[in-house]
């Protein structure tokens, strides 16, 4: 039977903390820009007078100013897409030694080419923009941004706002240092989609891998990330198991963190280990727990406070107090679409569970 060695589970795990830290410093070379984008703030409007402009005149400064953004948006993607898929290369030759580590075979890896296609023409899978390419899902984010700062400007004529009252609301105070600003609030929703993005990256890049080693390679194995912050539908997805390009992959909403391991053919079902994962406790410090344990078997044997963190008050007394085992809640606490259900609706799937909780 075709499996994932418990030691791919736990170099996954383990990497998937470097790739958190990695995230935050792709988002940050976003500031560079940012800063762009104030100058042209200051250009086009801090030196005006707006309340003796008039409509037609602000309309036309609003364009003049949303076209500088725009074009500084459009420089910064082409940093992004490089760093991308230096970064899907990368990933790629870091499952490569992965693997290495357990299987002594000669694989072999996708061209920069093949990778940064499968980045890119890959759709993502993720909540609310399932179906998007990479390209559109930066595009509509910071659409929002060049959007706002156009209604800030707009709203604030409107209602006689003087010009430094403006630019304030778009630019932020200085006592917050500026992260009150709408231009703050921008860096944080491309710091939302690096994230995304780079998680996307990191999946396709492995799967891109897999693929050009699928006589050694047969299926893809969830792995979610063990603390009080997954979502319901990464913690339900955690351990399940996918043929190579069949399946819905991370990231499954903005800001995911779940990660794929390689399941190799039975002839290496020999391949285990007593390995670890990484996890986080209570007090927020990276532990080790069984490679092979899931997430909601970790989850079993969390204080009180971290399951009622992670699921609810009520959801947590019924796990805790309910006599359902973790698989059991595992499998009912999502619908179909992995999106989990009311407490009523696990009422009618496990009464007598509640009653035996005392809900």
């Amino acid at each position: 039977m075709a499996k994932t060695p418990s030691k791919l589970i736990n170099i996954a795990t383990r990497h998937q903390l470097f790739l958190e830290g990695h995230k935050t410093h792709i988002a940050n070379q976003f500031d560079p820009f940012l800063k762009q984008m104030v100058k042209s703030l200051e250009k086009r409007i801090a030196t005006k007078q707006l309340t003796e402009f008039s409509r037609n005149r602000v309309e036309k400064l609003i364009a003049k100013l949303q076209e500088d953004i725009s074009d500084i948006y459009k420089n910064y993607y082409g940093v992004w897409k490089d760093q991308v898929v230096d970064f899907a290369k990368y990933e790629s030759e870091f499952e490569i030694k992965s693997l290495e580590q357990v299987v002594k075979f000669d694989f072999v890896a996708p061209s920069r080419k093949q990778l940064q296609s499968a980045v890119f023409m890959a759709p993502l899978n993720t909540k609310d923009y399932k179906g998007y390419l990479l390209k559109p899902f930066f595009e509509e984010w910071s659409e929002r941004t060049i959007k706002k700062v156009g209604g800030i400007i707009r709203n604030g004529y409107t209602q006689g706002l003087t010009t430094p009252q403006i630019v304030r609301e778009i630019k932020g105070t200085k006592g917050l240092k500026f992260a009150d600003g709408q231009l703050a609030r921008g860096k944080k929703d491309i710091t939302l989609v690096t994230r995304t993005a780079l998680q996307h990256t990191a999946n396709e890049a492995r799967q891109e891998t897999w693929k050009e080693n699928k006589d050694i390679v047969k299926g893809v194995r969830i792995v979610a990330t063990l603390d009080d912050s997954t979502t319901a539908e990464c913690r339900s997805r955690d351990g399940l198991i996918y043929p190579i390009g069949s399946g819905e992959f991370p990231p499954y909403h903005i800001g995911c963190r779940t990660t794929t391991a390689a399941v190799l053919d039975e002839r290496y079902s020999f391949l285990d280990s007593n390995s670890t994962r990484a996890a986080r406790n209570e007090f927020g410090k990276v532990e080790y727990v069984p490679a092979k344990q899931s997430y909601y078997e970790w989850l079993k044997t969390q204080p009180d406070k971290v399951q009622e963190f992670a699921l609810g008050k009520q959801r947590a007394r019924l796990f805790r107090d309910g006599g359902i085992s973790a698989d059991r809640f595992r499998r009912i606490n999502v619908g179909k679409d992995f999106q989990q259900i009311s407490l009523d609706e696990l009422r009618k799937l496990e009464p007598l569970a509640f009653e035996k909780a005392g809900l």
